[in-house]
């Protein structure tokens, strides 16, 4: 947790810095980044010391408690990837899955609904797209005649929006202190407790000694616990596959049967519609025609 609050604090004066700031300019503001570099590395080997001191004072015990759990967390991974793990359950689930997915009463009464929706919404595009030419050019007729009769130019009067007054902008003075801080921002080393306490590890013969004692214990336990997750977790995961896959191919079919159907309403409808769409447009574009004829 003090890692996390360190590396929080560190973060948060990064970001107020003011990155104006020369802090290589030869002089005051330089020796103050210097300064603050100084102050990291010296916290930086503070910290590394006292997490080496730790590691050091480890015990059998912990070592043993430490390589139960590295062992188990191996394990875990060889067995739940095995052959007796995931890829078993998987293939198990998979043909458990197809079975049912084929047997759903609901795939195909889906798949007749949605064949035809979609059928009779295309079909409509199609059915509006073939009317409407034949439409536009029966009121295109129309329209020009009664354009004859009058004539009209409405102005557009153009507005621009004002241009928005530029953002003010703010400028940190404490330049010394922000080079202070840069430096030591850039050196300090959230890791350094970390990396000693690992290395306060390794040179620990009674830590290493219990370590290598708990490990092969807790990666068998491993293997064994992983490789029933493994299992149980591919025979989930295959069965909603297999049933995916065995209900898709019932949905399918009967999608394909229900499309036609769809698409012959949906045209009929969209070719009444259609047509009266494109009188209208061919109306409007012959009385526009019309009145400029006109003039």
């Amino acid at each position: 947790m003090r890692h996390l609050v360190a590396l929080a604090a560190s973060l948060l004066l990064v970001a107020t810095g003011c990155d104006s700031v020369d802090c290589s300019d030869g002089g005051a503001l330089e020796e103050a980044y210097r300064n603050g570099e100084r102050t990291a590395q010296e916290a930086n080997a503070a910290q590394y010391e006292r997490g080496r001191g730790d590691g050091l004072r480890l015990d059998r015990t912990a070592g043993e408690a430490d390589g139960l759990s590295a062992g188990y967390t191996a394990g875990y991974s060889i067995g739940y990837d095995s052959s007796s793990g995931y890829p078993a359950g998987w293939s198990e689930g998979v043909a458990r899955g197809w079975t049912d997915g084929l047997a759903d009463p609901g795939a195909c009464s889906a798949g007749s609904y949605d064949g035809y929706r979609e059928g009779e919404s295309l079909g409509y595009d199609g059915g509006w797209d073939d009317a409407w030419t034949a439409g536009w050019d029966g009121g295109y007729d129309e329209g020009w005649y009664d354009g004859q009769d009058t004539c009209a130019s409405p102005g557009v009067v153009a507005r621009k929006a004002p241009t928005p007054p530029p953002a003010a902008t703010e400028v940190d003075s404490e330049d010394a202190r922000t080079c202070y801080q840069r430096g030591y921002n850039r050196t300090v080393d959230l890791r350094a407790y970390d990396d000693g306490f690992a290395a306060g590890k390794r040179d620990n013969p009674e830590y290493q000694a219990g370590y290598r004692d708990g490990y092969p214990r807790g990666q068998s336990a491993g293997i064994g616990d992983g490789t029933r997750a493994g299992r149980d977790a591919g025979l989930r995961d295959g069965y909603d596959s297999g049933f995916a896959d065995g209900y898709q191919q019932v949905y399918a079919g009967c999608w394909e049967r229900s499309y036609d159907d769809g698409w012959d309403a949906g045209w009929r409808d969209g070719y009444d519609d259609g047509w009266d769409a494109g009188w209208r447009d061919g109306y409007d574009a012959g009385w526009s025609d019309g009145v400029a004829d006109c003039e």
